[in-house]
């Protein structure tokens, strides 16, 4: 079982993952196939836009993220707004398209989305420090009751609070 060590286990996985990307590019870039949806071709988009963002097994290129995250928003994916709402938070460092992409994802309840806006506000870093706007996305995401972002709000409350 020598053949299964992690650099060859990675460059295994790597090269799975750069097949199934790079079907999917050709694919998309010819005619859809008229059996899929708005939202397969959505989710396409969305995991071609992830595919280059940062992985250890692909080859990084923002340029690609942008394009395919855009086309995945074009078609209303929240997912795709909320990464891209990440990627101008953390890549680009504008604060405004992440808000706004941000936002039209939350709109639709996105609790990823929701507890991002929740920080970004009450850490008030980038922004304003506003715990108003912070209780009201972490409270929405609660309402929601996904458990790894209750968790990551909970630290963020139990690390951070300061009292004023």
């Amino acid at each position: 079982l020598d053949f299964l060590t992690t650099p060859s286990l990675r460059w295994l996985i790597s090269y799975f993952v750069n097949i199934r990307a790079n079907c999917l590019e050709k694919f998309v870039d010819n005619e859809f196939d008229k059996d899929l949806s708005f939202a397969d071709v959505s989710e396409i988009y969305f995991f071609l836009g992830c595919y280059y963002v940062d992985d250890e097994y692909t080859k990084k290129d923002i340029e690609k993220t942008r394009y395919y995250l855009n086309l995945s928003v074009n078609l209303n994916n929240s997912r795709a707004q909320c990464s891209l709402g990440l990627y101008y938070n953390n890549i680009v460092f504008d604060i405004e398209k992440t808000l706004y992409y941000l936002g039209l994802s939350a709109e639709k309840n996105n609790p990823k989305a929701l507890a991002n806006l929740g920080i970004i506000y009450f850490q008030g870093v980038k922004v304003p420090k506003d715990t108003e706007k912070a209780e009201y996305y972490f409270t929405l995401c609660g309402k929601i009751k996904d458990y790894f972002f209750l968790n990551l709000i909970g630290d963020h409350y139990f690390y951070d609070f300061q009292v004023d």
